[in-house]
């Protein structure tokens, strides 16, 4: 069985200096492995690939998860995951403007960053296959927008409590 295994993942140029040597190898048996029959037997099941160790599994199944990711419509060949990664350099620029004067801060030019992202975040939500990435990148764009567009119109005091007009 392992010897079967074994040639048919040999198989290429016929003039592998190693392809003869691994089919002529004889497949492990439980009293070569030495220790107690029980666990020469699972190890001989182990070799033939019967039970796998669990790390082996596990790393195998982050190994396919990876690689699927890799390969995915939204992964990181693709501008579906480039363009929200670069997005993120709005959400930083925004954030680092919180610590600035807010009479520095144009109401013009984050209104319309305002406008973008909620155009965004629609387009990520129909767009084919749903990019939950964009979506989020631009939710927490909108959200520190409408911070920045808050401290500008305080500033310029359209926020502020007016009180009621005396009757006279």
């Amino acid at each position: 069985m392992a010897a079967s295994i074994i040639s048919r993942s040999c198989d290429g140029p016929a003039h592998s200096p190693l392809n003869h040597l691994l089919i002529s190898l004889p497949p492990p048996t439980p009293h070569k492995l030495g220790g107690s029959p029980a666990r020469s037997s699972a190890v001989g099941r182990l070799h033939e690939g019967l039970h796998p160790h669990p790390r082996t599994a596990r790393f195998s199944a982050m190994a396919t998860a990876f690689k699927a990711f890799l390969n995915s419509p939204v992964g990181p060949k693709t501008t579906h995951f480039w363009g929200p990664v670069s997005n993120w350099g709005f959400i930083l620029a925004g954030m680092a403007d919180m610590n600035k004067p807010p009479e520095l801060i144009s109401g013009h030019m984050t209104a319309v960053m305002c406008v973008y992202s909620g155009l965004f975040m629609r387009f990520a939500w129909v767009v084919r296959p749903r990019n939950y990435f964009l979506m989020a990148t631009h939710a927490s764009n909108e959200s520190v927008q409408l911070y920045q567009l808050s401290r500008c119109a305080r500033a310029q005091g359209y926020l502020e409590k007016k009180e009621p007009e005396a009757q006279q």
